[in-house]
């Protein structure tokens, strides 16, 4: 069933459980990221485990959307906490997905990054996958 649930993030232990016990993928805060390879090559790779050639249309989108064109081609270790949420989000969307269990995926963004992470939440359930947010971030709250 897809749905956007969002809860205070003092609950997110308990999201991360029972999201992992459904089989959901689970971006944590702070992601976790292969620090020396690229962001480009982890989306390849993560897009591999799927059956696909190449990253979804909807991480391609998004990393239009998130301004992350830069970043593609870069080794993740050095990014600030802003780009290593970008980096998680786009690695963990590379493939399809039934569920997210989201843990903060606001995390050290600018207005208008966040902005576009709750539009992608949104896209998510639209494509029918459950998305389930731990998050005090108010523009989150407030499209759940």
């Amino acid at each position: 069933m897809s749905r956007l649930v969002v809860e205070p993030l003092a609950r997110a232990e308990d999201l991360i459980g029972a999201g992992r016990d459904r089989g959901a993928d689970v971006l944590d805060d702070p992601p976790t990221l292969a620090g020396d390879r690229t962001l480009a090559d982890q989306m390849m790779e993560r897009a591999a485990t799927a059956g696909l050639d190449e990253p979804t249309d909807l991480a391609d989108y998004a990393v239009g959307t998130l301004g992350a064109d830069d970043l593609l081609d870069r080794v993740v270790w050095p990014f600030s906490r802003g780009e290593r949420t970008v980096a998680g989000l786009l690695i963990t969307i590379a493939r399809p997905i039934d569920h997210l269990v989201a843990v903060n995926p606001t995390a050290g963004l600018d207005l208008a990054r966040r902005r576009a992470v709750v539009s992608l939440l949104s896209d998510l359930v639209a494509l029918g996958t459950r998305v389930d947010v731990a998050s005090d971030d108010p523009l989150i709250a407030g499209s759940g």
